[in-house]
């Protein structure tokens, strides 16, 4: 079931243009891109804080250059997932 969530929303991060590592494991990385195509540490620590202000807790990585503009998020259930989808969807419509 894990397995079917995270393929599921790997292929609907990679259609909003966001850079993920494919995985074999209970997570996604994940490089956000904003609403006026930017990526970058700043587009992510910025989802990160949305995300946290709505009490949605992904891992951000600022201690180096190679993590820096990433997120991982981990797999959870249906409705956590369909959650966060939608908060990133308000998230782009915002930014």
């Amino acid at each position: 079931k894990v397995a079917r969530i995270r393929d599921f929303y790997y292929s609907e991060l990679t259609n909003l243009g966001w850079f993920t590592y494919e995985s074999q494991a209970n997570m996604l990385f994940t490089e956000p891109v904003n609403s006026a195509g930017e990526c970058g540490a700043s587009v992510a620590v910025e989802l990160f804080e949305y995300l946290k202000a709505r009490k949605i807790l992904v891992r951000y990585f600022p201690g180096h250059a190679l993590t820096e503009s990433f997120l991982r998020i981990s797999v959870g259930d249906e409705d956590q997932m369909l959650k966060l989808s939608e908060t990133i969807e308000q998230w782009l419509k915002n930014a």
